[in-house]
């Protein structure tokens, strides 16, 4: 009876733990991402006016298919009559049918992806955001933790006085460091709470949602950096900010092309004007194209230089934890020997914890900073790690 009434234990026990995961609010990098498509605003509204522009792609082109350049049927005294188009007026019908579902379509294009632009770089605010919280909730953690050990060692502080082993002024110095960490513990609070709720708002959940939990998945993949030359062959055909003006420029020289078409309407001085005036706009943006070009490949180095020396932090961050971790193993060895108190030891583990928040905090600079290299590049999607 004692075996199956242990058993049955046992298993509420297990039962029960399970539940509480089940029900633990945990954040992870994807989740995030997912909140922002879900819920934020300013992606929701332009996701929809993506859906609108394709639909008035749609509508332009069948409407061009029952355009009929040459002329039109009208109807006259109940008799149908056919009137041919004279040059000018044909040439607006060609522009209608062949020029305008191009232009609808660049908006519906740009619509497209002016949202995954704008996505991209919501997704790089999110990882700043996301970090934070994470690394608001560690440091709670070692906060909380840290009272706990100061509110021990000042209990010891305490004993000791009485025994007549510290004076006074050690007393009151116990209190003192006891009181700055609660203070610091007090604030690290806060700090979640303002974090959480910054969370929230920028991907727009509810105000008053509270994560149990945020996983950090980050690696430090060298090979993801490529060369430089890598980034700076791709930006000219994948960037938008060229993309759309080359488009913009086959346009504008599909419709000089139209209008070459008819020259005897360049003898009408507004048609002549209007010519000329496509002709000095497709140079200009010819012009602007290659300002841009060398913009984006200043962007792009400059963007490169700061990967790099991020690289290089983590690094250096990965060297300062090994030698802290490795200072913490000797630090344990002494306290296992009774060499050392538990304070020493619990203190140790504490600054290597800290250590290694730091070092988290260079990693996830470098992913970042990558990230906005590959965007820059137009060579996305936004990275899906976290």
């Amino acid at each position: 009876m004692k075996k199956i009434l242990a058993a049955f234990l046992v298993i509420m026990y297990l039962f029960s733990s399970h539940a509480q995961a089940a029900d633990k609010n945990i954040l992870d990098w994807q989740k995030a991402i997912g909140y922002l498509d879900q819920y934020n605003n300013t992606l929701l509204n332009m996701n929809e006016n993506t859906a609108t522009a394709r639909k008035q792609y749609s509508y332009a082109l069948m409407n061009a298919e029952s355009i009929d350049v040459k002329g039109m049927t009208i109807t006259v005294m109940g008799r149908e009559m056919y009137i041919d188009f004279d040059d000018r007026m044909e040439m607006a019908m060609v522009q209608r049918k062949e020029l305008y579902p191009e232009q609808v379509k660049l908006n519906w294009e740009m619509s497209r992806d002016l949202y995954t632009i704008t996505r991209n770089r919501m997704i790089v605010g999110l990882r700043g955001l996301y970090f934070s919280l994470y690394s608001a909730m560690k440091d709670q953690d070692i906060k909380t933790r840290k009272l706990e050990l100061q509110e021990s060692i000042h209990n010891q502080n305490v004993l000791r006085y009485g025994k007549g082993m510290i004076s006074g002024i050690g007393l009151e110095e116990s209190e003192y460091s006891l009181l700055a960490a609660k203070a610091a513990a007090d604030a690290s609070a806060r700090n979640l709470e303002n974090m959480m709720r910054s969370f929230n708002a920028y991907v727009g959940i509810e105000p008053g949602t509270v994560f149990d939990e945020v996983i950090l998945n980050e690696k430090f993949d060298e090979s993801r950096l490529r060369k430089l030359e890598f980034y700076l062959e791709r930006a000219p055909a994948r960037r938008y900010d060229i993309t759309v003006k080359r488009k913009q420029l086959a346009l504008m020289e599909k419709q000089k092309e139209i209008m070459e078409r008819y020259p005897l309407n360049m003898n009408t001085v507004s048609i002549r004007r209007e010519y000329e005036e496509l002709s000095g706009e497709i140079d200009d943006l010819k012009t602007l194209i290659e300002i841009e070009l060398l913009n984006i490949e200043k962007g792009i180095r400059e963007a490169y230089i700061e990967v790099v020396n991020a690289g290089k932090k983590v690094k250096e961050m990965e060297q300062l934890v090994d030698l802290q971790k490795s200072s913490l193993e000797k630090i344990n060895a002494r306290y296992e020997r009774g060499l050392v108190p538990k304070t020493v030891a619990d203190q140790a583990q504490l600054s290597c914890e800290e250590l290694e928040l730091g070092y988290l905090a260079a990693l996830f600079d470098y992913n970042t900073k990558l990230m906005k290299l590959e965007n820059a590049a137009g060579i996305g999607p936004a990275y899906q790690e976290g």
